[in-house]
């Protein structure tokens, strides 16, 4: 509960995706997590996410899984190997993507990124095309919601943002993400 109550004074600076040096979070009266700037980049069908942990009690472990939800683009190709005009592009709802990292002896300070897996398998019987003998292929995710997980000992630390408008490939514009605390 003290996590919680120390993380609702400093989520906001950490959430709004904009350095911030003096961020802190409460572990265990172990020091603090001090979250010094996250970043999001689309990769297509994958996304990265990159920061700074610091504070940290040296020499244990941090855990952090990236939960990426989006739309998903796909495109369905014929037996024959063509992606006909008119079928193509297809939108798929809720596409998720996970990915984790495991610091190992981490340090005061230890900067981090995770990214995910991508998600270019085909999608099998092809169901948004004209026929299941198609394949149907996701070639982009336009994410629009991120959960971030940070685990350290048994304390929790959880953000989620969500990116206004649909990402497109390359770094995420600061300005369309807005990120608060996950109970």
């Amino acid at each position: 509960m003290r996590l919680k109550n120390v993380l609702s004074s400093t989520l906001a600076l950490v959430l709004s995706l904009v350095a911030a040096p003096q961020a802190e979070a409460g572990i265990k009266g172990k020091g603090h997590l001090e979250v010094e700037k996250i970043r999001l980049w689309d990769l297509g069908t994958s996304l990265k996410v990159t920061g700074v942990l610091e504070g940290l009690t040296p020499y244990e472990d941090v855990k952090i899984k990236v939960i990426a939800i989006g739309d998903g683009i796909a495109k369905c190709i014929t037996p024959g190997g063509n992606a006909p005009p008119g079928q193509n592009p297809v939108e798929i709802e809720d596409v998720t993507v996970k990915g984790f990292k495991l610091l190992e002896n981490v340090d005061k300070e230890e900067p981090f990124k995770v990214t995910t897996g991508s998600y270019g398998r085909e999608i099998q019987g092809a169901p948004d095309c004209p026929s299941s003998n198609w394949t149907e292929k996701i070639v982009d995710i336009r994410f629009r919601l991120v959960k971030i997980i940070v685990k350290h000992d048994d304390e929790v630390l959880k953000v989620v943002c969500k990116i206004d408008l649909p990402s497109t490939y390359g770094p995420v514009p600061e300005k369309y993400v807005s990120c608060s605390e996950d109970p």
